[in-house]
């Protein structure tokens, strides 16, 4: 928590909220505050945090739109005026109309309209608009040129009577035959002229014993096609009805879902010329029937397998033969962290196949708590630009921009087979704690870390086993250099380089971490660094190891310390000295009992960082010559055969 207090006495505080590091995209609100001060005016009445931890080759932008004081009245609705380049977002709680140009990249003066609007429809010929405001009953009419409020439908007159319950338009779409919208009771309406009159009932529609249009069940959603040939309309107990403008009458119905629905409810688009509609992910064709599912993920717990529906957010037509739809990822209970961001899938009508994905910033308006639930979401909050391969969609901040393409293969790391080794021995062994180099090409810009703290950014890469980023030490193009943190479980890790800079990552490696890699460490010029304490001079052939002398060897990879902590990617203290494990050094064959060396002690090397340091003595009984090296910890010893065979001179 910190509090800051201005220079005319205002106070407001803000928390960084650690745990949800670890939660790709905008996490909920993190804090919303009031600012108080003695004499200010003109504060704003609320002040909105929110926490984004993006994937690092995630593209894109976001534009953040401002929204009004409930949290239930935001952005409601988006349309794409392609021959203008703008799109324009319902911002409800504001009383307006967002204007974005694609082109400027730019937010333009916004467009007054009524009490919360709901949603927009623009006629066939581009030239007007209408908002349906969901405060009132009240539809405005906008000149799309001038972008001003140019007048008002006229409803029919309500009877002065308390007991009638007000209805007021929800949801609209143009059509060739004008604008057809639905109330919050569930009617549907019409347009003629600047008048609204509900609709005559139909035989597709449900209706009373009377004739009587039957309410449509709640939640209701309708969107047209692009010229505004069909109309699909969405009911919440499954059903879909289609309007067709050529004879102005409700033509097909048919229920496409049963209850419970899960997931999203409200996701809807229509092809060009009625050739496919979209439903709460749903793909139907033009008679209605269904011709691909939700997408689905399998899932094995306790040998139980369970398969559950990927949660469809916002869908979106793309061309006559593909649609866009974007997913929220699977959460099986309402507090589990989302550890992959929502995508988009560009799918292609007839075979179902998911032609081009790509990672959007963050969630969408509303989270799907698991996937045993259902949430109502606004139907129309994504648009393609297929001029300019991008994505607009309705996220939790705002307005996210993502571009479709995919970035240039000459752009992309790739790691080597088998690429993460032990530091010191070149083996894949790795443990906890341990130096590694990690190797492909085109991974990352020449640097090396400052001295002190290793930061897990470097050379425009983070290096991440799972959702943990790494400390790195050194990167290059062919090799980058790292510590595995010390806290890492035992087992397969996910490893990835995700190139910053160029929005984009290697494919993801597995990683064996074990408990033990012990190796021994080595020089540039390939003697291992063992040194005698008393003057500080590295063994050599000239300077060999003798009875009784204090010699200090370095080593890597002996696992997690006992007793203090240390921390990922911070120099070791110097004082309390941290212990490892039990170790035993072979000076010779192991197998031999004169090639044992007294160990006095093994630590984590003071002021280094990953590194660790073994104090020896040679005893009486011992081989002469020159000997190669073995530790062993746990019962796992270090290589002793390779392209560079540790060995030490023992007089």
């Amino acid at each position: 928590m910190r509090t800051t207090t201005t220079s005319d006495g205002a106070q407001f505080d803000f928390t960084f909220n650690n745990s949800l590091k670890s939660t790709i995209g905008t996490a909920s609100p993190l804090h919303d505050f009031l600012i108080q001060a003695p004499e200010a005016v003109n504060l704003p009445p609320r002040v909105r945090i929110l926490q984004n931890a993006r994937n690092a080759e995630a593209r894109g932008t976001i534009v953040p739109i401002p929204v009004g004081i409930s949290v239930n009245q935001g952005l409601t609705d988006l349309y794409f005026d392609s021959s203008r380049q703008r799109l324009y977002i319902a911002n409800a709680g504001m009383n307006r109309i967002e204007v974005y140009d694609t082109k400027e990249q730019k937010l333009l003066d916004p467009i007054k309209v009524g009490q919360l609007p709901q949603s927009m429809a623009i006629t066939p010929d581009g030239g007007t608009m209408y908002v349906v405001n969901f405060g009132g009953e009240s539809i405005s009419i906008v000149d799309v040129a001038s972008m001003k409020k140019i007048g008002s439908v006229v409803f029919p007159a309500t009877p002065f009577d308390a007991t009638v319950t007000l209805a007021t338009p929800t949801m609209i779409a143009a059509t060739e035959r004008g604008a057809m919208f639905l109330m919050n009771n569930g009617t549907l309406w019409s347009l003629i002229g600047k008048q609204a009159v509900p609709r005559r009932p139909s035989s597709i529609l449900p209706t009373t014993g009377t004739g009587a249009q039957t309410p449509l069940t709640a939640p209701y959603t309708l969107a047209s096609t692009p010229a505004g040939e069909y109309v699909i309309v969405s009911s919440g107990n499954g059903s879909v009805y289609l309007y067709d403008a050529l004879i102005d009458d409700f033509v097909q119905a048919r229920q496409i879902q049963t209850n419970p629905i899960r997931g999203y409810r409200g996701p809807i688009t229509a092809g060009p010329k009625g050739q496919y509609f979209v439903v709460n992910g749903i793909l139907i064709n033009s008679a209605l029937t269904p011709v691909a599912d939700v997408p689905s993920v399998i899932s094995v717990a306790n040998g139980q397998i369970t398969t559950t529906n990927v949660p469809i957010a916002a869908v979106s037509m793309v061309s006559p033969t593909q649609y866009a739809r974007f997913s929220q990822p699977v959460r099986l209970t309402a507090n589990a962290n989302t550890t992959s961001p929502p995508t988009i899938d560009i799918v292609d009508i007839n075979t179902g196949v998911v032609r081009s994905s790509a990672p959007a910033l963050e969630a969408p308006l509303s989270q799907v708590a698991n996937a045993n639930t259902a949430t109502t979401i606004a139907g129309r909050t994504m648009a393609i630009d297929s001029a300019s391969n991008s994505a607009y969609i309705l996220t939790s901040s705002g307005l996210s921009i993502i571009p479709l393409d995919t970035p240039a293969a000459a752009d992309r790391p790739v790691l080597n087979p088998r690429a993460t080794t032990n530091f010191a021995s070149g083996a894949t062994t790795v443990a906890a704690n341990n130096l590694v180099t990690i190797t492909g090409r085109n991974l990352a810009a020449d640097a090396t870390a400052p001295s002190g703290t290793l930061p897990t950014v470097l050379g425009g890469v983070c290096v991440t086993l799972g959702t943990t980023p790494i400390p790195l030490i050194m990167t290059s193009a062919t090799q980058i250099n790292a510590q595995l943190p010390p806290g890492l479980a035992t087992g397969n890790q996910q490893l990835t380089i995700h190139a910053i800079d160029k929005h984009t990552s290697t494919a993801a490696q597995a990683v064996t971490i074990s408990k033990y890699a012990p190796a021994v460490m080595l020089d540039s010029k390939g003697n291992v660094r063992l040194y005698k304490v008393d003057g500080d001079q590295q063994v050599t052939q000239n300077n060999p190891a003798r009875r009784d002398e204090k010699l200090l060897m370095y080593a890597v990879g002996l696992g997690v310390p006992k007793g203090s902590p240390v921390v990922s990617g911070v120099p070791v203290p110097a004082s309390p000295a941290i212990k490892t494990d039990a170790v035993s050094v072979f000076f010779g064959n192991p197998s031999i009992r004169e090639a044992g060396i007294i160990v006095d002690g093994s630590y984590f090397a003071p002021g280094m960082i990953g590194v660790y340091m073994i104090n020896l003595r040679v005893p009486g009984s011992h081989i002469s010559g020159n000997l190669p090296v073995t530790i062993r910890i746990g019962g796992v010893s270090s290589p002793t055969t390779g392209s560079v065979v540790p060995k030490v001179w023992v007089d």
